[in-house]
């Protein structure tokens, strides 16, 4: 799921790489895929666009995967 801010700002395609993978800030699992721009070519030392949250957690929060997630729990120890 994108937000409409999210929509305007990605209208260069981008392409999903599965070579890296990042933490979801949800279910803290590791399988964000970094995003890179179509035109340009993918190496090691590219910066990768990450969502903050997986495509699963999207649908089930219907929170835009790109949007920053604020957690409001206090752990206490």
């Amino acid at each position: 799921m994108i937000c409409e801010l999210h929509k305007v700002l990605y209208t260069n395609p981008i392409r999903p790489i599965s070579l890296q993978k990042k933490r979801c800030m949800i279910c803290l699992r590791k399988n964000v895929s970094g995003y890179a721009n179509i035109y340009q070519v993918a190496t090691p030392v590219y910066n990768y666009l990450f969502p903050m949250i997986c495509n699963n957690c999207s649908q089930k929060t219907t929170h835009c995967k790109w949007c920053v997630i604020y957690r409001r729990r206090i752990l206490q120890t």
